[in-house]
């Protein structure tokens, strides 16, 4: 099952979301747990939530990312879910750095606004990819229309 996920994520033009979106499925993330276990803080909260901090609850726990999910209407109670390798290489691109805004750059900007920024970037011209610009574009003006980000 990695090994699909594994080369789907290969797959991705950007370069970053391609290494965070592999550190994320092989557990490579540096939540409160691990740097507490490993001395580099004292504590292990989550700087949204106030609650234990670790890679599960980054992605499903949270009720920031809770919110997100929602909006995407996505099921947030399962992290293969969360992680969308089922979705197409475009719509993988965005969700990826989407990904990386909450769990690497750990993101505290309101939901609504850090997913307008995300797909902004995108429909912007972020990537070459004409087929991501359209897709973050259809997104952007669903959103406008219908107050639904999916």
């Amino acid at each position: 099952m990695k090994q699909r996920h594994c080369t789907k994520i290969n797959r991705l033009s950007s370069r970053q979301n391609k290494t965070k979106m592999l550190r994320l499925i092989h557990g490579d993330v540096y939540c409160g747990v691990r740097l507490k276990k490993f001395k580099m803080t004292e504590i292990d909260t989550c700087i949204r939530c106030f609650e234990k901090e670790t890679i599960k609850h980054l992605l499903v726990e949270c009720p920031y990312t809770k919110e997100i999910w929602n909006q995407l209407g996505m099921d947030s109670n399962d992290i293969k879910n969360v992680i969308c390798t089922h979705l197409t290489k475009e719509e993988l691109e965005m969700h990826a750095d989407l990904l990386s805004s909450i769990v690497f750059r750990k993101n505290t900007l309101p939901t609504t606004t850090l997913m307008e920024l995300t797909y902004l970037k995108y429909s912007k011209g972020l990537c070459r990819n004409n087929k991501i610009k359209d897709i973050a574009k259809s997104v952007i003006d669903n959103y406008n229309s219908n107050g639904i980000w999916h």
